[in-house]
C-alpha cells in the first residue's frame, strides 16, 4: 500500500505477518538510493524509516502458517537496504514497537541478543547493535485518562500489558551455581541456522547451541526436511516435557528463545 503527496510516493505499508516471502529477492531501492548529490555537487540526504508495529501478537491471534516474523522481517530489510554501507548521518531508522516488554525477549533476543529489563524505564544503547531501546514508563495520568475513555468498562488494567508491567516468570532459569555438565540431546528447529539449535544437557537443562560437538545419535529435529531422522514421537516428548514444566534453562535468552521456536511450530 502506498500514500502518496504531490504525485510522488511518501509511505509504502507492507503485511509483515502474511506476505514477508513475497519481498525475497526484491530490490525495493536503487543502489544509489544513499550518496546522491544536487547539481552543485552538494550531498542529499536521504532517509528510509522502516516501522515494525506490534512485533508481538497476543496468544490465539495468530493466523497459522505465518511462519517466523523475525525471519520475514529480516528478509525485508534485505529487500529494502541490500548492502547499502553506513552515510555521514543517521540515513536509516527501525522502529520495532510493543506493549508487553516482558515478553519480547524472543524478537529482541534474536535480533539484537538483548533482553530488555521490565523495570528499567531509562534509554539502553546498544552502541555495537547501533539500537537503543526504551520501555517508556506507564504514567498514572495515561491510565486516568483510559479509565474515562468508552472502553474502560472491559479493559483489565490490572493484567493488560497496555497499563502494566507484567513480570516473567524466571523460576525455570537455573541458578548461577549450579552446573552443567554433558550433552544429551541437540534439538533443531532449522536445517542450517544454529541459533535455532538447544542443547539439552543432563536431560533437564536447555541452552542455546554454542558449538558443542555432539553425536549424530542424540540430534531431535523438531520438523521434517532438516537432513536428519525425524521421529514425531520424540518432538511430542518435546512438547509434553515442554507443557509439563520439565524443562530447566540455563539462562533467559536460551528460555526465551526456546518458548519461541516452540510456540511457533505449535501454531502450524
Amino acid at each position: 500500500m502506498w500514500f502518496m503527496i504531490i504525485g510522488k510516493p511518501l509511505i509504502e505499508f507492507y503485511p509483515l505477518v502474511s506476505a514477508g516471502s513475497k519481498g525475497k529477492g526484491l530490490n525495493l531501492y536503487d543502489c544509489n538510493f544513499f550518496g546522491k548529490k544536487d547539481k552543485k555537487g552538494k550531498q542529499i540526504k536521504t532517509f528510509i524509516i522502516t516501522i515494525w508495529d506490534e512485533f508481538l501478537m497476543s496468544d490465539g491471534i495468530e493466523r497459522k502458517s505465518v511462519g517466523d516474523p523475525v525471519e520475514q522481517y529480516k528478509i525485508y530489510r534485505e529487500a529494502i537496504l541490500r548492502d547499502a554501507g553506513f552515510q555521514n548521518y543517521d540515513c536509516v531508522y527501525n522502529f520495532l514497537l510493543a506493549n508487553n516488554v516482558s515478553e519480547c525477549a524472543a524478537v529482541t533476543g534474536a535480533l539484537y541478543n538483548y533482553i530488555p529489563d521490565p523495570n528499567n524505564h531509562r534509554r539502553v544503547k546498544l552502541t555495537r547493535k547501533h539500537a537503543m531501546f526504551w520501555n517508556v514508563p506507564i504514567s498514572d495520568a495515561y491510565i486516568e485518562k483510559r479509565r474515562k475513555s468508552i472502553n474502560s468498562n472491559i479493559v483489565d488494567f490490572e493484567n493488560d500489558p497496555n497499563y502494566t508491567n507484567l513480570q516473567k516468570d524466571l523460576s525455570l532459569v537455573k541458578p548461577k551455581r549450579t552446573r552443567i555438565h554433558k550433552v544429551t540431546a541437540l534439538i533443531k528447529f532449522d536445517r542450517m541456522d544454529k541459533k535455532k539449535w538447544f542443547c539439552l544437557y543432563d536431560s533437564k537443562y536447555i541452552r542455546q547451541y554454542r558449538g558443542e560437538t555432539v553425536n549424530k545419535n542424540i540430534i531431535i529435529p523438531m520438523k521434517r526436511y532438516l537432513d536428519e531422522l525425524f521421529n514425531p514421537e520424540l518432538v511430542e516428548m518435546i512438547f509434553d516435557r515442554f507443557d509439563q514444566r520439565n524443562f530447566m534453562y540455563a539462562d533467559i535468552m536460551s528460555m526465551a528463545l526456546f518458548q519461541s521456536q516452540l510456540k511457533l511450530l505449535k501454531a502450524k
